[in-house]
């Protein structure tokens, strides 16, 4: 499981705290995101990550960007690579694929 001293510690070998604010980094930062490429989200309930990408969600959908949003309940951060052990992860991929295949059509 990823406990905040884990996530500190992986974001300290990713980007330098005070670089942690450019929305490059974390979009959720960004000024205005109207325009911004329609979003197809897949959440893990369990992820310490999992307010971000809500409120990531909200921000697009208030700069009126077309946003779906998957949140999955019960799993963790790295669920949707275990799909022989975690019966969630395969039809999220399926869902995932559906929609790269619905944008790339569009």
């Amino acid at each position: 499981m990823i406990d905040r001293a884990l996530l500190d510690w992986f974001f300290n070998h990713y980007i330098d705290p005070e670089q942690r604010g450019d929305w490059r980094y974390a979009p959720l930062h960004a000024e205005d995101l109207e325009g911004v490429a329609p979003a197809y989200m897949v959440l893990a309930e369990c992820d310490p990550l999992v307010d971000e990408g809500l409120a990531y969600a909200d921000r697009l959908r208030m700069a009126a960007v077309a946003v779906e949003l998957d949140l999955v309940k019960g799993v963790t951060h790295d669920f949707i690579k275990m799909g022989r052990v975690i019966e969630e992860a395969i039809p999220a991929l399926d869902r995932l694929a559906a929609a790269l295949q619905q944008a790339l059509r569009t």
